[in-house]
């Protein structure tokens, strides 16, 4: 009797191998969508569910310095330890399967891509976080519309608008490999539809003095003036009429613009001590616009604080 039942323990367990060893060993799987690379953040862990081999799973990290691993059962677990890349190797059976291991900063999120304001707003609700606790901000600002700072722990942006101007926001991650943009747009109300100077340093566009008679030197310069008949220097100088007539001029005439583009122009007064000190014109001299807009007849130049609405000529 004891011989019979060790004979049939013995063909069980011939039985149980014979099925065991026929089993497919099938290629390692990484998930459900079979992973080809891991990414994860800095302080990240990920649990992934492994597939394949013969069900016993083994792990090892090339650069320990940059990532973990570890397995338990069927499940692989990777953290991230330092930004890099580096090598996970499993094996199961005879199966072995390499992929590539990048630890990243977290991605950059803002709240808004695109903010529009009005100089004199003083505002803190543009967020911005990712890119690492070293991520930096460049301002790209050259008309130097407002003044922002960003914090890249709390992810605040602060933006105290002074005039009307375009701002480029770019972040960069604090491994410089990802960056992203952010637009800053500050518009006065109101509309500049004719000819003459006009101030976008406060909510609502204003135009500097009304433009009751312009004259245009052909590729020379265009004259502003506040009076339907100005009256311009003497060789005794400025009669008293001439004191309180403002008269702008722009050199050179503008030829053939180009929307976007920089240009650079020439101001000067017939009396500038009409305004006081901190007047965005104030200063007579070299001053940089931009070409904002091209109509039918006019072209908007915006500057620091100020848009004029000339006429230009096509070549």
């Amino acid at each position: 009797m004891k011989k019979i039942l060790f004979l049939l323990s013995l063909v069980l367990v011939v039985a149980s191998c014979r099925k065991e060893s026929d089993r497919p060993i099938l290629p390692i799987r990484l998930g459900e969508e079979d992973a080809k690379e891991l990414q994860l953040t800095q302080s990240e862990t990920r649990m992934i569910l492994l597939k394949g081999g013969d069900g016993k799973y083994a792990a090892t990290i090339e650069d320990a310095r940059i990532a973990s691993s570890s397995i338990s059962r069927d499940t692989l677990r990777v953290s991230g330890l330092l930004y890099g890349e580096t090598s996970l190797t499993l094996r199961s059976h005879d199966e072995v399967r390499r992929v590539r291991v990048k630890v990243v900063p977290p991605p950059f999120a803002s709240n808004e891509d695109v903010v529009t304001l009005r100089p004199g707003d003083d505002v803190q609700t543009l967020s911005l976080s990712g890119g690492g606790a070293r991520a930096s901000l460049k301002v790209e600002d050259p008309e130097q519309a407002a003044d922002i700072v960003w914090q890249a722990e709390t992810g605040l942006v602060k933006i105290k608008a002074k005039y009307e101007g375009d701002i480029k926001l770019i972040a960069t991650s604090e491994d410089r490999k990802t960056t992203k943009e952010i637009l800053v747009k500050v518009r006065c109300s109101g509309t500049a539809d004719r000819f003459g100077v006009y101030m976008t340093n406060s909510r609502q566009l204003s135009q500097l003095f009304p433009c009751r008679a312009m004259v245009r030197l052909k590729g020379q310069y265009v004259r502003f003036s506040e009076s339907a008949i100005p009256v311009l220097r003497t060789k005794k100088g400025l009669t008293p009429e001439a004191q309180v007539n403002r008269v702008l001029t722009l050199t050179p005439e503008i030829a053939t613009p180009v929307v976007g583009e920089a240009r650079k122009v020439q101001i000067q007064w017939l009396d500038a001590s009409i305004f006081y000190k901190e007047h965005p014109l104030k200063r007579e001299g070299e001053y940089t616009v931009y070409v904002e807009e091209v109509r039918d007849r006019q072209v908007v130049l915006r500057g620091r604080g100020f848009k004029i609405v000339a006429p230009y000529r096509k070549d």
